[in-house]
């Protein structure tokens, strides 16, 4: 399992690298194709959008994140929503 403090390292560690791939188009790529995920959430930086992009940075695909996030609170902070959705991820 993923702790919430190994969690809040690695989105610290990727944070940089997402903000990159999602400036220009690739960010309205990926506002176009987010599937369930909010694009409000994704549009203002929210917390599945940036738990998404640091998932797939990781090397899942988006349609095994958009699974994964789906049922999860949008509410809690990015680090849990990425520790829920690795649970299930590892689950499959």
């Amino acid at each position: 399992g993923i702790g919430s403090k190994s969690a809040a390292r690695i989105i610290l560690e990727l944070k940089d690298k997402v903000a990159k791939e999602m400036t220009g188009s690739a960010k309205s790529s990926t506002l176009d194709s987010v599937g369930s995920v909010s694009h409000i959430n994704l549009a203002k930086g929210g917390n599945l959008g940036e738990a998404t992009e640091a998932l797939m940075v990781l090397g899942y695909d988006r349609t095994s994140v958009i699974k994964a996030l789906s049922g999860i609170d949008a509410s809690l902070d990015v680090g849990e929503i990425i520790k829920h959705a690795l649970k299930k991820l590892s689950s499959r």
